[in-house]
């Protein structure tokens, strides 16, 4: 996000200035004083351990071209301008919401799913940069903050995005759709990650189908067929529903063969024909996650060659399923992340 004026800044995060500097912005956005560059905006974040208001003067003698606080502290170099709002997380997610308009036009998905999210994004992503310019959530920056410094971090131009969203509890989905503002949404898993504060399965789904309702009419839900709650999703969303991997689907993956290189199958796609694809992570659930973003892919205008070509070649994040030969032995490095659905997978 280099395209902003401060005048803009300040509509967008609803502040005030509280000094008006001449340095204009020429760089991103950051909330870690450490990694101020001149012409960027330094946000200052608060939690129970730490206080970003405490290194914005700092921030602003290291060549911000703004600072945006909750609380004044400290000698702000009088070039910088220095933005006072009520609460900076919400300043954050408002700049987030008003820089997601400033994109368009750019085709969306927005992902989220108990288990399998990072992988299908991923993969998603690998599709989408054979046919545009495109980005994705870095590692599993999905949260509260993580997916408002997604948005941000993309520049105009950008043709296609993938945005991870991530939740712990009841109510956390809404906000995120909000900014994101899905053309296409992905459920990946709908399963028990996050009984702790949710308590039943039904409840996760209810909060997982945010992403189904806040889907514009000519938008597309995809989602597995398989899964227990695939009816419950599909009539949750006004978009046009499409349940992958069933019998009877319109993507499905035909034919499999595994081996400990990964898989290999046919894939067919309905109206579009089938592609061979050989798919270099092992698992039947990647196979799984792998036509949630072909299914992407195709509504987003890709061809099979490019669907095919993308599943071949996707950089997943680190701990995902990844094989190792050492002395002899296959290691298999899934260490990321623990819920009983993907230590099952693995």
């Amino acid at each position: 996000m280099t395209s902003i004026t401060i005048d803009e800044l300040l509509a967008a995060t609803g502040g005030t200035a509280a000094a008006r500097g001449e340095r204009t912005v020429t760089a991103g956005l950051t909330t870690d004083s450490r990694a101020v560059v001149p012409g960027c905006i330094f946000l200052a974040l608060s939690g129970e351990r730490f206080d970003g208001n405490n290194f914005a003067a700092e921030a602003s003698r290291k060549g911000a071209a703004a600072v945006v606080v909750s609380r004044l502290a400290g000698e702000y170099d009088p070039a910088c301008t220095v933005v006072q709002v009520a609460d900076t997380l919400a300043a954050l997610q408002s700049l987030a919401k008003w820089w997601r308009g400033q994109l368009e036009p750019i085709r969306v998905v927005g992902l989220t799913g108990s288990s399998g999210k990072t992988s299908t994004k991923d993969m998603t992503l690998a599709i989408l940069r054979q046919h545009y310019k495109a980005v994705a959530t870095k590692g599993n920056l999905n949260n509260h903050i993580g997916v408002p410094l997604s948005i941000l971090s993309t520049e105009k131009g950008t043709e296609a995005a993938v945005w991870e969203m991530g939740m712990n509890h009841q109510g956390e989905l809404a906000p995120l759709c909000e900014m994101v503002q899905p053309q296409v949404g992905i459920i990946t898993t709908i399963g028990s990650a996050h009984l702790e504060f949710l308590g039943t399965r039904d409840n996760i789904a209810n909060e997982k189908c945010t992403v189904a309702r806040a889907l514009p009419k000519d938008g597309y839900m995809i989602f597995p067929a398989r899964d227990d709650y695939a009816n419950y999703i599909a009539a949750q969303t006004d978009a046009t529903p499409i349940a992958v991997g069933g019998h009877h689907s319109r993507v499905q993956a035909l034919n499999q063969r595994s081996s400990p290189s990964g898989t290999t199958y046919t894939l067919y796609i309905e109206d579009a024909g089938e592609i061979a694809v050989n798919l270099p992570v092992p698992g039947a659930h990647m196979v799984s996650n792998s036509l949630l973003a072909a299914a992407a892919g195709w509504k987003l205008g890709c061809s099979l060659e490019e669907i095919a070509a993308g599943l071949a070649s996707p950089a997943l994040t680190r701990g995902r399923l990844a094989c190792t030969q050492v002395d002899g032995f296959t290691v298999v490095d899934d260490t990321y992340n623990a819920n009983p659905e993907s230590m099952k997978a693995a």
